[in-house]
């Protein structure tokens, strides 16, 4: 084995050493401050490990909410190709608890163990991984170079190298390049994230094209959920639905304070928000407390209809949708988060406009602006934007239409993804 390719990983070893003392007064700061947090910890310490497994099992690692959806949509078509039981791993609270929801009748699903050997070592045996799928931007030294040691397929899919992230990889490429040759596949969203990882040290025969899965996403929305939602609002004649989604801390006194405005010429127009981490709902609280504005809970004590409600649970995102009359996709006024997925209100046909901050979803961007499909807004023209559409019923027809349509016509990656990874495993076990 090469210097080049042992020394990066025990640098990276080293590093966990060092900053070990750091993460662990972290972890019991951060269960001291969220006690929910204890349990998630013992599993990605590997102290509670899945329940031992003889088979074996197809592992697909989701980091958070966007992933999980992602995976959703890959999962069905795992399943129609292998008959091996599938484990999903998740990173966060919300991913996990997303998961939960939607897929915990149909497979196994843990927290992704800590990248550290030991602990890794003992969540593969019990996994006893046959493949293993990781979703989007995935690079983990230890657990990468232990599955690759026992020879397990490894293959990224939906793969996305968003600016930021292929500076930073860039910098550090040496480092990461002995970890990218070990992926037996890199599936990417799109061309130009294909190319990137093979900047940063992905092989060419490696490296191959399938799409977004997101496009697949399931369209299927809880009515009884919706009604229930729905109910919380006060009951308006013709009234407009305005949805702030997977907002971060910034976004929603931004248009707090612009929807304060529109009132004043739309009497109909109603508020919802829904912050990326529900844990923020006491922030958002207390700017409707500020500006003295009756709200309500999707779930706690505030139970009153209002014309402004909070969604602090997880896993109704397509029911809010489904709702609204207008969305304002959250993340995309924040550089740092460079935007969300705005494919899920699209497939619905609902309009959403976004800020200037889209760097994580170029491709995502270009398609819909090839189908005249994209609004984006900024701090100055948010207002005057927001009015125009508010307005204009037919102008929302239009776009939601528009959206739709580039949502359509880029269906199949996740079949795609499928039979890549089918082809690899017929001719690996030949």
């Amino acid at each position: 084995m090469k210097l080049s390719e042992i020394f990066p990983r025990w640098l990276y070893y080293f590093g966990w050493i060092i900053a070990l003392p750091i993460l662990v007064l972290g972890i019991i700061i951060h269960i001291i401050i969220n006690p929910k947090q204890f349990k998630p910890y013992l599993k990605r310490l590997g102290i509670i490990l899945p329940k031992p497994s003889k088979k074996n099992n197809i592992w697909i690692h989701a980091v958070s909410v966007g992933e999980v959806a992602a995976a959703a949509n890959l999962i069905p078509t795992i399943q129609n190709n292998f008959s091996n039981d599938i484990v999903l791993t998740c990173s966060t609270i919300t991913g996990y608890d997303m998961a939960m929801k939607k897929l915990s009748d149909k497979i196994l699903i843990h927290y992704f163990p800590f990248d550290f050997p030991l602990i890794d070592y003992f969540f593969i045996k019990r996994v006893n991984p046959y493949i293993a799928i990781f979703l989007e931007m995935e690079i983990w030294p230890s657990i990468i170079h232990s599955l690759y040691k026992r020879n397990i397929p490894i293959f990224l899919v939906n793969a996305r190298l968003g600016d930021t992230e292929f500076k930073r990889y860039s910098i550090f490429k040496k480092l990461f390049n002995p970890i990218l040759s070990k992926y037996s596949i890199i599936l990417c969203q799109s061309y130009q994230d294909k190319e990137r990882f093979n900047k940063i040290g992905a092989k060419e025969s490696a490296l191959g094209f399938t799409g977004n899965i997101k496009y697949d996403l399931s369209t299927k929305v809880n009515t009884e959920n919706k009604f229930n939602i729905s109910n919380l609002l006060n009951e308006l004649d013709k009234r407009i639905i305005l949805t702030l989604a997977s907002s971060h801390s910034g976004e929603e006194k931004l248009i707090i304070q612009s929807y304060m405005v529109l009132k004043k010429d739309f009497k109909h127009l109603q508020l919802i928000i829904v912050p990326r981490h529900p844990h923020r709902t006491s922030e958002l609280e207390t700017i409707l407390k500020e500006n003295k504005l009756p709200y309500t809970l999707r779930q706690g004590e505030t139970n009153t209809k209002s014309d402004i409600l909070i969604i602090n649970t997880i896993g109704e995102m397509m029911d809010v949708f489904d709702l609204s009359d207008l969305i304002v996709m959250g993340g995309s006024f924040s550089e740092k988060v460079g935007g969300h997925n705005i494919i899920e209100p699209a497939s619905l046909g609902k309009p959403v406009i976004v800020g200037p901050h889209m760097e994580n979803f170029r491709d995502v961007v270009n398609i819909f602006k090839a189908r005249d499909a994209y609004v984006e807004i900024n701090y100055d023209n948010l207002t005057e934007k927001l009015w125009l559409y508010i307005a204009d019923n037919n102008k929302r027809l239009i776009l939601g239409n528009n959206q739709y349509m580039a949502v359509k016509f880029n269906k199949g990656a996740s079949r795609r993804t499928a039979n890549e990874i089918k082809k690899y495993m017929l001719n690996f076990i030949n």
